[in-house]
Formats: structure tokens, sequence, C-alpha cells
């Protein structure tokens, strides 16, 4: 090892050592005091939110003493209004009688060499004998408090008061020997926005705070970092900072904020410490930063990658990580002794290999817990326990989570790998990959406020066992006040043990609906949460197969939302989008010009249409409400650019000017296609698309402005056959009629208008409009190569999918190239010409001409010549593979597939034999195969044809039949012979 190397680490050896030696020399330094009592009081919350806070820091502050110094629960006096959620930690409640007694109680036991810390939290009034802090039932005055803490006869007191004008009961209990902390000044009657009391407790938890890198923080420390942290939480959220903290130490009766020195504040906190640390402070974590990165891309799973910007946008790598603070207020609360003791079980009682040879793993445990406030903000917690078998279940240990970048508080509580020989690894937090913007976004050129934080679990190894658990702050919904998820809960492998735990405000109620195994939620409540459970044991594994729909159509789930009806869902997003649409002078200029000389209705939807899917780049800014709110027409017109929502809007305004009626469409679009009524919700949608009204008694006609090569008159596949919301926003505030939950098998603009909304499904184009169409001339020359022309002819979904490849090919050779994959040429093949007609046109079909020459094509077996038909392989063959099936086979389309093929052979040869004709036609596809021939002519002509964009499971063998048919070389070969010379 080389010298300067094996000195660096022997400097930080004897670094870490000089800081454990300090530290305890500091901590031997604080044990003054002969014993601490301590009392804590939680306030009354009087809603969810706040009870929640009151009860974090309080119950931390508790376990602070007991787990991170040497504090026993015997010197512990803890009075909250009920028990919470961690049983034999509260000692009484927090009503004025208990209260005093306490005191009087205190009074009499403590000594004057021994310390008293006081620590209260909770709601305060201001009355005109001062501050009182609220209590269940009838509160205790500020002079009954002063009262009280001046009988305490402990010479040494530390005061922490989090509620507000704390600063006024200053004035009346400074003395020499006390250090008072108050949450606020005498006339800041804030709302406990930054959790003074979590930020206290955290303080003493946080590397950060050790102003002088001593191993120990002390009081004072503490104080400086919680203003610090007040102040950047205000400032990240952008509003006037309403709490200061303030400190008094000197005696003075006057709590200060800054000049601390001048005033004569903080020497004596300066000295003061909490007491003995149980464990040294964790080290001090580095900024991951750098680790936002391009080559993040395959590591991090495909979905979720590379940090996007605005044109123009400075992009600091220290802003994208203000989300992701050094140490979070969110509790390790959601897994209680009695879970913890049955993970411990299961892991003792873990299999050691699979039931099944396709299972990678075993998850032995996973438990999802959203705990939500009034306004909709939550904090997630999910703890997952997982038994690797092979490294086909080591993909469980790759870790993403989402957070709203500048809003999210993550803490990741543990991960860790268990090996075979029962050896543990932490995982390295330096490892950890942070503000990663998701690959979705990136492709489609949007901005977006979600990142992901991203790790793999260490050492992952055959036998292992792989355990995690993180909790993440969520901000309130779009819809404040309001919750939705839908939550899936089957993979690719089984889960001996499921919970999924809602805790809600007790005002509102949850609607909720299981997709699986029968499940009916376990439901408590307190004075402020009602919760609901939901547990099951041994689901199974989810079997994928080809072409199977999306994961999300079919593994079991559970839908939640609040929003106790569609009416009052649609018409609060109706009122937010509905002003989006005003027309301007410029849009009003555009569109007449585009109109000039357009008679009919359909042309001048067409023209709209082009104009706004070519020539609006697909692009947008969707952080915030703009996620689901779409910019102003105007806007989107001026920048030449906007998103689903801001193409839809724009296209509906430029067809209001023409007098033609269209509606805002949501849905799913490639992914999930169902819809659950019972449960309302915006979860289900991912994309806006429009429905215009095609005139008296005619068929709507669905648009999506946001595909640049689907022509006016197809619709892309990723749209069809999928229910949506057609959402009339000049529509009464609700329905009138029970339609909005019926399945109408057609609707036209004169019943949209009768109605808020309705639920449709989105058109299924025939197999007519989605046509692969090839004819193939083939030369045999007598030197056995080959001279082909092909003319591929395609419409619909293959006329748009071939167009967009095309038009992102920069050059002839990387159009050629895409052609010859497109084609499956011949590796030997040299393509001689190329043309490909008008690209730039949205026309309804797109032809390309291709001429190519190959050498020694002709291959001799047995004295005969075998020509091989240059037709590319069946795009299904795959699900030749399968013998059972689980689950539907989602082709995505109907469609029409053409082979036309004319074969010419020079002397000598003579064509000898063709494949017999063939023909099949089942419930669900057909195919006919016809062949002719002469003595130096053949001609074949085949035509396929899926009558459906889906196959149910059990007709899937209709559907292989034709596909082997189809997928047959034999009926693609054609034999030569030779004419004696």
């Amino acid at each position: 090892m080389p010298a300067n190397i094996i000195c660096c680490s022997r400097r930080k050896m004897m670094r870490r050592f000089t800081l454990i030696i300090l530290t305890i020399f500091l901590m031997a330094t604080t044990l003054a005091y002969a014993t601490d009592y301590v009392l804590i009081i939680g306030g009354v919350g009087g809603e969810k939110s706040y009870y929640d806070k009151f009860w974090s820091a309080t119950s931390r502050f508790h376990q602070l003493l007991t787990q991170q110094y040497s504090y026993s629960p015997e010197q512990i006096t803890f009075l909250f209004e009920d028990q919470g959620n961690l049983p034999g930690l509260v000692t009484g409640e927090a009503k004025r009688q208990p209260i005093l007694d306490v005191f009087t109680q205190l009074a009499e036991k403590i000594q004057p060499t021994d310390r008293f810390i006081l620590f209260m939290i909770g709601h305060a009034s201001r009355a005109s004998d001062g501050v009182k802090f609220n209590l269940l039932g009838r509160d205790i005055s500020q002079q009954e408090y002063t009262d009280s803490i001046n009988k305490i006869n402990a010479e040494q007191q530390l005061l922490i008061f989090g509620f507000q004008y704390s600063a006024r009961v200053v004035k009346d209990i400074s003395k020499a020997g006390r250090i008072i902390l108050t949450s606020s000044s005498a006339k800041e009657g804030y709302s406990s926005q930054v959790s003074f009391g979590d930020l206290f407790v955290d303080a003493f938890s946080e590397s950060a705070a050790d102003a002088n890198s001593d191993g120990a923080i002390s009081i004072f420390e503490a104080f400086l970092w919680m203003q610090k942290r007040t102040d950047e939480w205000y400032e990240q959220e952008g509003v006037i900072q309403a709490e200061h903290p303030h400190l008094d130490d000197n005696g003075d009766g006057r709590a200060v904020r800054k000049d601390l020195e001048t005033s004569g504040e903080g020497a004596v906190a300066d000295k003061a410490f909490l007491g003995r640390r149980l464990t040294p402070l964790p080290p001090p974590e580095e900024s991951t930063a750098q680790n936002v990165t391009d080559e993040q891309d395959d590591s991090a799973n495909a979905d979720k990658l590379t940090p996007v910007h605005a044109e123009g946008e400075e992009h600091s790598e220290e802003n994208e990580q203000t989300g992701m603070k050094g140490k979070s207020s969110l509790p390790y609360n959601f897994i209680s002794e009695e879970d913890e003791q049955t993970i411990q079980a299961g892991i003792a009682n873990a299999p050691n290999e699979p039931a099944h040879l396709d299972d990678g793993a075993i998850v032995l445990w996973e438990s999802e817990t959203y705990d939500v406030d009034e306004n909709s903000s939550h904090v997630y917690s999910t703890r997952r326990v997982v038994k690797i078998f092979n490294k086909d279940g080591f993909h469980l240990g790759e870790i993403k989570i989402p957070y709203t970048s500048g809003a999210d508080d993550v803490t990741i509580h543990h991960a860790r790998t268990v090996l075979p020989d029962g050896s543990q690894v932490e995982l390295d937090k330096d490892k950890i990959v942070r503000g990663i913007t998701p690959a979705s976004a990136t492709e489609a050129g949007l901005h977006v406020n979600t990142r992901l934080m991203y790790f793999e679990l260490p050492k992952m190894a055959d036998g292992c066992i792989i355990d995690y658990a993180y909790s993440a702050q969520n901000p309130p919904s779009v819809m404040k006040g309001e919750f939705w998820r839908h939550v899936h809960f089957q993979i690719d492998n089984p889960i001996q043990y499921y919970r999924l735990t809602t805790h809600l405000p007790k005002k509102l109620n949850l609607l909720f609906k299981v997709d699986g195994p029968a499940m009916t939620p376990t439901v408590t409540e307190n004075n402020y949460t009602r919760t609901y459970t939901f547990e099951t044991t041994d689901v199974p594994a989810l079997r994928r197969e080809p072409l199977m729909p999306a994961v999300s159509d079919f593994a079991y789930s559970i839908s939640l939302s609040t929003i106790d009806s569609w009416d009052k869902l649609i018409n609060w997003y109706a009122t937010l989008i509905r002003e989006q649409d005003r027309s301007t002078e410029e849009i009003e200029q555009k569109t007449n010009a585009l109109l000039k000389g357009a008679l009919t209705r359909n042309e001048k939807i067409r023209r709209l249409y082009e104009f706004v899917a070519t020539k609006i780049q697909y692009a947008g800014d969707e952080r915030g409400i703009w996620a689901i709110k779409p910019y102003p027409a105007g806007e989107v017109l001026e920048k030449e650019w906007g998103d689903c929502k801001g193409k839809s809007t724009l296209l509906s305004t430029m067809l209001r000017i023409a007098d033609i009626d269209s509606y805002p469409v949501l849905i799913s679009a490639g992914k999930e296609s169902r819809v659950i009524r019972d449960v309302p919700s915006l979860s289900y949608f991912n994309h806006m698309i429009l429905a215009v009204d095609g005139g008296k008694n005619k068929d709507l006609i669905w648009l999506d402005p946001t595909a640049h090569t689907t022509p006016f008159g197809d619709f892309p596949v990723g749209d069809q056959n999928r229910w949506t919301v057609i959402i009339n926003t000049d529509a009464p505030k609700s329905n009138t009629t029970e339609t909005q939950v019926a399945d109408i098998e057609k609707i036209d603009g004169e019943q949209v208008k009768e109605r808020l909304f309705v639920f449709q499904k989105s058109p299924a184009l025939p197999a007519d409009t989605n046509r692969k169409s090839t004819s193939t001339h083939v030369r045999v020359k007598k030197d056995l190569s080959v001279e082909v022309t092909q003319e591929l002819w395609v419409s619909g979904d293959f006329n748009a999918r071939l167009r967009a490849r095309i038009l992102h090919a920069s050059n002839r050779d990387e159009r050629v190239q895409l052609l010859r994959e497109a084609l499956e040429l011949d590796e030997r093949a040299i393509v001689d010409d190329l043309k490909i007609s008008e690209i730039e046109q949205l026309n309804k079909d797109l032809k390309v001409e291709l001429t190519w020459l190959c050498q020694e094509y002709v291959y001799e077996i047995g004295g005969k010549y075998i020509l091989e038909l240059p037709v590319v392989k069946h795009p299904y063959a795959i699900l030749l593979s399968e013998e059972d099936r689980e689950h539907p086979v989602l082709i995505g389309k109907s469609l029409t597939l053409e082979d036309n093929i004319t074969v010419d052979v020079e002397a000598p040869f003579k064509i000898d034999a063709v494949p017999e004709a063939k023909k099949q036609k089942t419930g669900v596809a057909e195919i006919e195969l016809n062949f002719n021939k002469s003595r130096q002519k053949a001609e074949m002509k085949q035509t396929i044809r899926f009558h459906a964009p889906s196959v149910k499971a059990e007709q899937v063998t209709q559907l292989t039949d034709i596909v082997r048919l189809a997928s047959s070389r034999s009926t693609k070969r054609i034999i030569l012979n030779q004419n004696p010379e």
C-alpha cells in the first residue's frame, strides 16, 4: 500500500479516536446533576395533522432520552391526551389537574442539585392574563404554570416551549441557571408549521448541528441548528416566516433570536448538554449529487432516470437535493414490536428453496402505510423483507423511491442484506443516487417535479435475505383535503404476508374496492384518526407471458379514495381547466388563416388537428399544479409547445372559433385500461385527448393531438379500446341522470352536451384500417443471385409508427438500415435504391420502395435449388413457445397483413414446385395463402387478418393456429430445377 494512503488512513483513525475520547470527556463533565427529572406535556391536537405532530415530537423526545441518552423511563413523566400508538410510553392524561399534580409531586421530589427538564409542545391562545396552553377541558393559566415552575427547586433547568406566543412566558420564569428555548416570539401566533419539537429532537442526532466537531451537541448548538433549519424551511416554501426560535439563558427575562453574544445569551446553553450519549454521533453525510448523471439511466431501471431541464434553465445539483435533508423527522413508527417478532419468525422459518421453479424469491413481509393529514399531505412508509433464492430475484433488491423535488422528505430507516452465514451488510449511504428524473418524462420532453432515489441492497447472493424500510413525506394533492391511490400488491414472486394501512382524519370517509383476494379492512378510531387495515397472506406470483396486457390490468389491487362521488371530482376538475381555453387575437388569426378555403366540417377539423399535432411541439412543464392543469391556450400557441393537456386545450379553443364543439377526455394511454367506478379517482388516467362533435347524428371524432405522425381519421393504438371520461366543462355542476356510470355503447355530441361527464370506451378501429401490405418482385439469375424490388405500403398504426421512425432517422444510411431491419433483409443484401413517399405530410398511408441485390441467395440441396421467399417472420410467433396460457393476448389492434410476391427465373432454371394453398379461419383470426406457377414464373398471395385487439386466454389456441400456419417456413419456399443443357 502506498505510504501516502497509509498515512491518510492513520490520520483518519487518530482523528476518530480523539473525537471519541473528547466525547467521553465532555459527557463526563455534564454529569454534575444528581438526577435529571423530565416532564413532557403534549397539548390537545384539535385535528389529526396537529395531533400527529404533537405526538411525533413528544414521543420522539422520550425515545431520544431513553434510547440515545442514559435516561431511564422512571425519570420521565409523559402526559398526553391519549395513549398514542406506542403502548406504555404515556404515563398520564394531559389535563389540568393531572398536570398540576405532577408539578406538585416534582416540587417535593426534586433537590437543588438535580436538573429539571420541561418539554411542552402544542397549541396556545393569547388571553388577557397571558398565554394559555391548550388542553383537553379547562386550561391552566400562565400564572399557574409560572408558579408551578418556580416551585421546582432545581438550580439547573432546561425549559422548551413549542407553541404560539411562547416567548411571553419567559419574563416571569427567567432565572440564573435556567435555559429557556421558545419556538416563537411573544407576538407570533403561527400554526406550528415547521414542527419545532421534531426539529429539537432531530438536532441531537444530526452531526451538522455539532458546530465545533467535538462529538457532542450542546443546547446552544441545537438552538442555532434549529434556527437555521426553520429559516430554510420558510425559504423553500416561499412564504413569509411566521416563527422564530428564541433563547434566554442569562436570567434577564428577555428571549432573543439574534445578536446573541451582544445580548449576553448562549454562554450557559453552550456548556449544557442533554446528558451522556449511549452511542457516538453518526458521521456527517456526504452529498451524493455528483452521482446524478446520464450514465445512471440503465442502473436505475428503465422507467425513471436522467435529470431534465427547460431550455435556458440553470440547473444546480445542490438545488436538486433540497428535498433530501441530512436527517429526517419521519419516525419509524409503522412497525410494532409484535410486527417485528412476526418478521423475525418469518425470517427464521423462511423456505430454503422455491415452491415453484420460476420463483427467484419470496417476499416474507410487505407492509405499506399511508398517513394522511387534513390537507391531504401524507407520509408513505413501507417495509419489505425478501428471501432471495437465485439471481432471478436480485431485481427485488433494486430500490426506487419516488419523491417530489424540493418538497419531499425521505428517510431510509434501514437497508441491509443478511447473508446465508448470518452476517449482515448495511447499505453504504454513499451508494444512494438521488435526483433521477423519470425516463418517460425525459423522452417526452416534459419537466416534472418527480424524482427518484435509487440504491441496490449490498452483496446480494443466492440464499440471502434483504430487509429495507423507508418513509417519504408527500406534499398535499392538487385537490386539497382529498386523497386517492390505486395500490397494486401482486408481483412476479409470491408474497407470504401483505398489509396496507391507511390513517385518515376522522372527518373523512374512505371508499375502497379490492380486486383480488377477499379482504375486509379492520377499521379502528381514536379522537382524530380513522384507520383502515387490509391484510392478506399467500399472494401468488404473477406469471409473465408474451404479449400479455399491462400488469396493472389484472394484478391484485386496492383502490382508495376519500372523494364520495364522480360528480364532485369531475366538477372540481372541470372548474380547474375551464378558463384555460380562452381565445386570444393570435389564436383567432391563426385559426382563420388555417381554415381559409375549408368548406366541410371534417376538412376544418382535419386542418386544425394537423396544425396542432405537427407544428406544436409535444413538450411541457408539469411541475406542481400543471401536472393536471393545462396551460392557457394562448400561451401554448405563443411558445409553440405543450403537453397533452396544453395541445388538447389549444385544439379545442381553435375548434370553438370554427363553431365546432369538442370535449377533453381523460384516458390511460398504453397502460392500465380499467376504471373502478365505485372509487372516484384521477389515478386511473395519465393522458388527455379530445372528443370532437362529428355533427348531427354522427359519431364523435377522437383525436390525440400529441400523435404527430397519426393522420386525421386514424387513432393511436395506445388510445384504443380503453375506458375514458369525457368532460363537458360547460355543463351543469352535476349529472341529472344515472348515465354517468352506465356503459353507453356509443355517444354523440348532443348526448355529451346534456351531461357533466360520461364514461365511454374509446374506439377500436377495424382490421382494414391497420394494414401492412408488401408487394415483392424477385428475379432469380443464373448465377444464383437475386434482384429484388419491394414496395411496402402501410396504413393506420403501421403508418404512424414507421413514419415516426423514418422521421427520426437523420440521413439516408440510417433510413436504409431501419428498412433493412423492418423487412428482415439478408445480411448479404446490398440496397441499390430507396424511395419514400411524402414523409412530412400526414397522409393516411405511407409507401416505401426498395431495390436490393444478393449474391448466392439461392442454395442447392440434393440437386434441387431452394428459393426462400423474402417474407418477414410473423410478429406474434413468440406465442408458439407457450403451451398453457393464463392471461389474454394483447395484440393492440385489429390488423391486416398482406404479402404479394412474384418470382421470375432465368434459364437454365425452371420452377419445379410451390407450396400448397392454405386457408383457415377461426373466431379471432384468419389466413389465406395461394400459389400459382408456370415454368418460369410463380406467384404467392398471403392475407392474414386479426379481428380483435385482444384475445381471451381461452381463445388463444384459435389465434396460435393461424400464427403457426403463418410462421411456417415451408409455406414460403419455392423449389427450382435446372434444364439439362
